[in-house]
């Protein structure tokens, strides 16, 4: 995934889209943008960088499964089984962009989750 960090502004409608798109409850996210400011010279300017799963080649969330329920697709993304997952959330723990949440139920949810 290719985002041109200079044209990002935090608005959060990526956030938004996402949400919409893969049906994420309110109060989990897959995708969140993390800001902080940054001291350029004589100004202070903002720094955004959306974070969203990034679909690794050598994922550690799948590493971590002990079901096989994250797994990679034959197109290459990451995704979760639901019928194999056991809710035990070390993919939650693993995954280095905070991408992946907990359903009410205590099950693993991402954003190209199996439907």
């Amino acid at each position: 995934m290719l985002i041109d960090l200079a044209l990002c502004i935090g608005c959060n409608a990526c956030v938004v889209a996402c949400k919409m798109e893969n049906d994420v409850p309110l109060g989990c996210f897959n995708t969140w943008v993390e800001s902080w400011d940054v001291e350029d010279g004589e100004r202070t300017r903002r720094a955004n960088v959306p974070k969203q799963c990034n679909h690794c080649e050598n994922p550690q969330c799948v590493k971590v499964c002990p079901t096989g329920a994250s797994y990679v697709a034959d197109d290459g993304t990451v995704q979760i089984d639901a019928e194999k997952c056991i809710g035990c959330k070390y993919c939650l723990a693993a995954c280095p962009y905070q991408a992946r949440y907990a359903t009410e139920s205590g099950m693993a949810s991402a954003a190209d989750r199996s439907k």
